[in-house]
């Protein structure tokens, strides 16, 4: 037997496994922060358009369809108020409507179909409990919530009217809604 002869010792060989280890594990918890960032990132463009739709809305009925329902201030929602109030929005938004916006003519001259607000693609949409939502990038059903605010007419300040301003919200990667908490993950589009 030649003592001669050059090989890896075990020693090595542990050594280089536990530095590919090494990389390994950075390179994981490295992509998964990037990944939860782009989750992020799409969820508030989610947000973005929804609020976007729901201006449009806004504009072309002069109203928002259930406007008293409110963020609560504390507690959490439970799933069903956020799947009901999630699918009302996607119905609203998403539904080509027939207008009259001339009182005077009859339906049959004056209709006009507005709508859809916004169209959702493939993976935007889920079915929970036989009603369509629309998901976050977390897979969490979005919320939207009103509230009422004054605005004064620019041409005579004495005129005053109120709107209705919706805010669109994600969970967040947890989930929960956080309402009230500063270090909510909660994701807010809006107000």
């Amino acid at each position: 037997m030649n003592r001669n002869a050059r090989g890896v010792t075990l020693i090595e060989l542990m050594i280089v496994i536990t530095v590919i280890m090494f990389l390994a594990g950075a390179l994981y918890f490295g992509m998964r922060k990037i990944s939860l960032a782009a989750k992020e990132r799409r969820t508030k463009a989610t947000l973005e358009t929804l609020k976007n739709g729901l201006s449009t809305y806004q504009l072309t009925f002069r109203t928002l369809f259930n406007t008293t329902f409110a963020r609560p201030t504390s507690g959490t929602l439970t799933e069903d108020q956020v799947e009901q109030n999630n699918s009302e929005l996607v119905y609203h938004i998403n539904t080509p409507f027939r207008v009259n916006p001339d009182p005077t003519r009859n339906e049959a001259q004056a209709s006009v179909d507005v709508g859809p607000f916004i169209t959702f693609g493939e993976g935007d949409l889920k079915t929970l409990n036989g009603r369509k939502v629309v998901i976050d990038a977390f897979g969490s059903p979005i919320f939207f919530a009103c509230s009422k605010k004054q605005f004064v007419d620019s041409t005579d300040a004495k005129n005053k009217f109120t709107l209705p301003v919706p805010t669109v919200y994600s969970f967040g990667r947890n989930k929960i809604d956080d309402a009230g908490d500063p270090a909510s993950d909660d994701i807010l589009f809006g107000n």
